[in-house]
C-alpha cells in the first residue's frame, strides 16, 4: 500500500494533496485504524489466556 502511494507521488500524482497534507492524514489515519486493531487483538488474546490461566492453576496447599 505505502509502495502505490510512494509511486503515485513520485509521479506527482498526489503533489498537490501532499501540500494540503491531505496524504499526511491519510497515513495516519490509516496507523491508527491498524493499532486501534491490533489492540483489540492483543486485549482479546490476553483475555482468552487469562481465562485458560485461572482454569489451569490449581491450589496447592503447603503444610509446615
Amino acid at each position: 500500500m505505502e509502495n502505490d502511494i510512494t509511486e503515485k507521488w513520485m509521479e506527482g500524482e498526489d503533489v498537490e494533496n501532499w501540500v494540503d497534507n491531505e496524504t499526511v492524514e491519510n497515513w495516519i489515519k490509516e496507523n491508527l485504524k491498524e493499532f486501534e486493531e491490533m489492540k483489540k487483538r492483543l486485549t482479546t488474546e490476553v483475555f482468552c489466556w487469562h481465562d485458560d490461566a485461572a482454569k489451569s492453576i490449581r491450589a496447592v496447599p503447603i503444610y509446615r
